[in-house]
């Protein structure tokens, strides 16, 4: 039995297993993401994939104790202030952790699970489920427990930067107004400041392909960087979108069951894309209204979120199980290779044959 000092005072007992912060590094367990991340050679149970030291890289992977349940974490150090932690696992019991505030910013994109993180003098939580994307924002000096369930599989993403990071990175890419940033920095430093948010289609993406990597070593650890910066800039890319646009009425529990549910249809009949008639009828809504909520809620038409799903798709398929162009095509829907190429080429800004030589 362990003792865990609640977020609002007080103590708690808790019979289940910490996460990753209670992971020794020589005698003593991390208890810091700061700590853990300075030299990922120091974990014990760690096996390092890579590191380049004139970069600042290094990478390590954990397998999930196997008393408390399976599966793995992996651990990216990218730069000074900014780390990368993936995981998939599933547990027997619920894990509890004492997660102490370092002035980071956590950008949580949680794939499947349940997530709760308490908040410090207050009975309440903050409960994140799966697919959705939390950012947290937790001053020092503010402690909060986090607790994932048992039986749910944990997928997920969660990238830690410190806001100053995020003001620079936004400076250097012509970012002038932030309101998110802003709001983190001026929140009071009593608190831990979060916003939740529907995954977008990259973010979906971003998270899959680097929980399902095909590289080893060194290529593994670049692999994650490149998808670190890929889901800044989509962070970044709305930061960037005009504000002062009249904010959607909020939808019913009802019709955000039925959005998620015309989601995943579009993210999960690939090879066969349903036509909105379909999605609608399936879902249960009007052709007008599944139109005009799919994009408050999800911000982007039907048509474009079924696109970007089907052409990261086909990106991954070229880069990673080396199917031919004309294989992909009809794997994503399409019956003629040349309107794949042109659909592709106009997504992506080059060739499908490119695909595994050029950035994306």
């Amino acid at each position: 039995m362990r003792t865990f000092v609640r977020a609002g005072g007080g103590q708690v007992e808790a019979a289940s297993p910490g996460l990753f912060r209670q992971e020794a590094l020589g005698t003593e367990p991390a208890r810091t993401v700061g700590n853990l991340f300075s030299d990922l050679r120091r974990l014990n149970r760690g096996e390092i994939i890579a590191e380049h030291p004139e970069r600042h890289l290094q990478g390590t992977r954990l397998l999930v104790d196997r008393s408390h349940g399976d599966g793995f974490w992996e651990f990216y150090r990218l730069d000074h202030d900014l780390y990368v932690v993936a995981v998939d696992g599933i547990y027997d019991v619920t894990h509890v952790e004492t997660v102490p505030g370092e002035g980071l910013v956590e950008f949580c994109v949680r794939l499947t699970g349940v997530l709760e993180l308490s908040l410090p003098g207050s009975a309440g939580t903050v409960r994140v489920a799966g697919p959705r994307l939390l950012i947290w924002y937790q001053p020092p000096g503010v402690t909060v427990i986090e607790s994932l369930k048992p039986k749910v599989r944990d997928t997920g993403i969660s990238l830690y930067c410190k806001p100053s990071f995020l003001a620079e990175l936004a400076r250097r890419n012509g970012v002038a107004h932030w309101p998110l940033l802003e709001e983190i920095q001026n929140h009071p430093p009593s608190m831990p400041f979060h916003r939740q948010f529907d995954l977008s289609a990259t973010l979906l993406y971003v998270a899959k392909s680097l929980l399902e990597c095909p590289y080893r070593r060194g290529l593994r650890v670049l692999h994650a960087e490149a998808k670190a910066l890929e889901l800044l800039c989509e962070v970044l890319s709305h930061a960037q979108e005009p504000q002062g646009t009249p904010a959607a009425p909020p939808a019913s529990e009802g019709e955000c069951r039925r959005l998620d549910a015309a989601r995943h249809l579009l993210m999960t009949q690939l090879s066969t894309p349903p036509h909105l008639a379909e999605i609608a009828r399936t879902v249960g809504m009007s052709e007008s209204k599944l139109k005009r909520t799919f994009k408050a809620r999800f911000g982007a038409t039907v048509f474009d979120y079924g696109l970007e799903c089907r052409m990261r798709h086909a990106l991954e398929l070229l880069r990673c199980r080396r199917m031919s162009v004309g294989q992909v095509a009809y794997a994503v829907g399409y019956r003629h290779q040349t309107s794949f190429t042109a659909a592709f080429s106009q997504f992506f800004g080059f060739l499908p044959s490119k695909a595994r030589t050029e950035m994306h």
